[in-house]
């Protein structure tokens, strides 16, 4: 099949995104993907097998890429590039990956005969939600507004693409969408790719201390409060343990406002900021325990991340919030404990369990993501979404 992904932010990168753009190249199919440009960037670039097209940038009046890059289905600056690729590659089917433009593949759908696929990355209304955008950002990706788009145009997709059971079930029951149209392709690892080969010089970690390590975005909905005061508890408590924290966000003030409250941490804590995602295979590999304290919320019962798995991959035991999906994978694979959201004292308990054996949950999870929970597995789901549309 000639396949046109749409894409909302610029690529690479974008692991769930490479992912499917490599399984799909190796069995066959010719994959375009329309993306954004962040600044003078080739308007098309091969990657991995796959033409990636991305909107032009417009050098002689740059005010104007602002809004030729935004990226909604009234966007006639992507409208137009979508009608020139399913005209110029025959496309047979549209793989929209965001909700914005999911709107763009219902519109391709009326004029061409088209197959068109949503691929919900998360529960996008929830998240929105959640993420409480503020100013003019609010107005735009508005969690309403989402829900409107979502109500009125999911279900005129010829099949649906979920991450977890969870979203699958929630658009089933929300939507009466047919169960039988909607896989579930999960953010599951390719375990080839996730390998410490390129180690973070930048850093000096102590090899007397247990690192108790948390990657991702610092924003206030990530839990990294309880980790914080319950990291601080056990270290004033003489538990020999190092927090590092890689990542950068928003949240970065507020940290700083927690470790003037958290006087046991000094000397006991980094956070690197922002880092490339070549060297997030190291810091895993140097860490004793990974941590994922996002609460249980109306988006994370609806989503996983990469991150707990990538984490299995690499034998770490993992201490996460019990969020509905991440509370019966965790389980599942034995790989490590669950502790209520928000709740310091109950994370307290759950870290030092895992403490006492980490090596137990470690090799479970990892035996877990080698058999089970790796990408060749979603990959099969994902080429029998293909399959069903031929």
């Amino acid at each position: 099949m000639k396949i046109l992904m749409i894409l909302q932010t610029n690529f690479p990168p974008d692991i769930r995104v490479e992912n499917e753009i490599r399984s799909l190249v190796k069995a066959g199919h010719t994959v375009h993907l329309l993306c954004k440009n962040s600044g003078g960037e080739a308007a098309q670039k091969n990657w991995e097998g796959a033409t990636i097209h991305r909107i032009p940038w417009c050098k002689k009046i740059e005010i104007m890429n602002s809004f030729r890059q935004f990226p909604i289905h009234l966007n006639p600056v992507w409208r137009r590039m979508v009608i020139r690729l399913i005209d110029q590659y025959s496309i047979d089917v549209v793989h929209v990956h965001d909700l914005p433009l999911a709107p763009m593949a219902v519109w391709a759908k009326k004029r061409y005969p088209v197959k068109i696929i949503y691929d919900m990355h998360e529960n996008y209304p929830a998240a929105l939600k959640v993420w409480q955008k503020k100013g003019f950002e609010n107005l735009i990706k508005n969690y309403r507004i989402a829900r409107l788009i979502e109500k009125k145009y999911l279900p005129k997709f010829d099949r649906l693409i979920a991450v977890i059971e969870e979203n699958k079930v929630r658009v089933e029951k929300i939507y009466g969408y047919p169960g039988k149209n909607i896989a579930v392709v999960s953010n599951l690892v390719r375990l080839e790719d996730f390998v410490p080969n390129n180690a973070y010089s930048d850093i000096n970690l102590p090899e007397d201390l247990k690192i108790i390590l948390y990657v991702g975005g610092l924003d206030s909905h990530r839990g990294l409060d309880v980790v914080i005061r319950g990291m601080n508890q056990l270290i004033s408590s003489g538990e020999p343990l190092y927090l590092l924290i890689v990542g950068g966000g928003r949240y970065e003030k507020t940290i700083e406002e927690l470790l003037r409250d958290s006087l046991h941490l000094k000397g006991r804590m980094h956070v690197t900021g922002w880092v490339p995602f070549k060297y997030v295979p190291w810091f895993v590999s140097q860490s004793d325990v990974c941590v994922i304290p996002q609460g249980s919320n109306i988006h994370t019962d609806t989503t996983i991340p990469h991150k707990v798995f990538q984490y299995c991959a690499l034998g770490k035991p993992v201490v996460a919030a019990d969020a509905v999906p991440m509370k019966r994978i965790v389980h599942d694979m034995k790989a490590g404990e669950i502790f209520r959201s928000g709740d310091i004292e109950d994370f307290i308990e759950k870290l030092l369990r895992v403490l006492q054996k980490p090596d137990n949950y470690g090799q479970s999870g990892k035996k877990a993501v080698e058999e089970k929970y790796n990408w060749s597995w979603a990959e099969k789901e994902l080429l029998r979404v293909y399959s069903s549309l031929s």
